[in-house]
């Protein structure tokens, strides 16, 4: 009996010492995981935040480097090693929970293994470093579908259109992300307002139809109108302001005042055309500059009422201009909405 109990010692043991370092294998695998997860999600979160002082760089950051950005797991976590970020993504890693060190195998999936060493960090990758993502201008198309959240081709332009590939328009680069509006709009006429005429009754209906025809979009995109602020910067009208314009001090793109677009001087119709992309796809808009006309339009709304008169609120014209309306003037302006992407998810 004892001969054949130490036999099955000899045979159980073994067995049972794999399972067991099996199992740790897999806990810490698992722990890589969860704490690869909880880089791309920080980074997420630092992109959407307002004065972009952590945002990720290209670059390797040490695990220490990474728990100063926000980066915090609950149970095991790294001791020692880095994550490379490249466009956004993680590129590569080396580090170690516990006695395991993590890499990647040559599937890109993570391996976890008692022997070895953290890899030596990438030469020059460091939090530092200055980004080496693409820079985008303001009026650089995107083909991009807002529902799957990714770059696609042939986009479609058509008023009324809300899913599916679609084309984007840059109005800012952020660093690791654009703010970009859609070059056709997803509802061709809508009042600002359904009751009343006042400021708060205004925002909330205008945000209501954005909120509407943008379900179902990607997360993190923030849906919204652009302001009229936006559209005098992008033009370059910098002493304008929304805040203190009255309904008299509308003006159009290429002369940056009251002049019309027949009225302007050449070099003033060349500017005008080149902000085509503001108000393409409005009512007989090719007479003032833009490529592709569009009837069932007027322009779109902007989020900014008129300062000190609640009746009337910005929007943008089909004959290329900042101008104003009433409203609860449903025929004159629709939706155009602006989203924030991931430059990771265009580039």
């Amino acid at each position: 009996v004892i001969v054949i109990l130490a036999i099955i010692a000899l045979i159980a043991v073994p067995i049972v010492m794999n399972v067991i370092e099996d199992s740790k294998v897999g806990a810490a695998k698992s722990s890589a995981l969860g704490y690869l997860d909880a880089v791309e999600k920080q980074m997420a979160r630092n992109m959407m935040d307002s004065d972009k002082t952590n945002d990720f760089n290209d670059g390797a950051y040490e695990i220490s480097e990474l728990e100063t950005k926000g980066v915090k797991v609950k149970g095991d976590k790294p001791t020692e090693g880095w994550v490379q970020i490249e466009q956004g993504k993680i590129k590569d890693y080396s580090f170690k929970i516990g006695k395991y060190f993590i890499n990647p195998d040559s599937n890109n999936k993570v391996e976890a293994k008692k022997s070895g060493e953290v890899k030596e960090k990438p030469a020059g990758g460091s939090a530092s470093n200055t980004p080496s993502v693409k820079t985008y201008t303001v009026g650089e198309a995107i083909s991009y579908n807002p529902v799957s959240g990714e770059k696609c081709s042939n986009p479609v332009s058509t008023t009324g259109t809300k899913t599916g590939c679609m084309k984007f328009y840059v109005i800012k680069d952020n660093g690791s992300s654009v703010d970009a509006i859609l070059d056709h709009n997803t509802t061709a006429g809508v009042a600002y307002e359904t009751s009343g005429t006042y400021k708060e009754y205004a925002q909330a209906t205008i945000k209501n139809q954005v909120d509407t025809d943008t379900t179902g979009w990607a997360s993190g995109l923030n849906p919204r109108l652009i302001t009229a602020n936006e559209i005098a910067g992008i033009v370059g009208n910098t002493s304008w302001n929304s805040s203190t314009a009255t309904i008299s001090q509308y003006f159009y793109f290429g002369s940056l005042s009251t002049t019309n677009y027949s009225s302007q001087t050449e070099e003033q119709k060349a500017k005008q055309r080149s902000y085509a992309w503001l108000f393409d796809y409005t009512n007989g808009c090719t007479s003032y500059g833009c490529n592709t006309a569009d009837s069932s339009t007027y322009g779109y709304w902007t989020s900014s009422p008129v300062s000190g008169n609640s009746d009337y609120a910005w929007y943008v014209g089909d004959r290329g201009r900042l101008h104003t309306s009433s409203v609860d003037n449903a025929s004159r302006s629709g939706v155009r909405p602006v989203v924030t992407i991931l430059k990771s998810k265009i580039s």
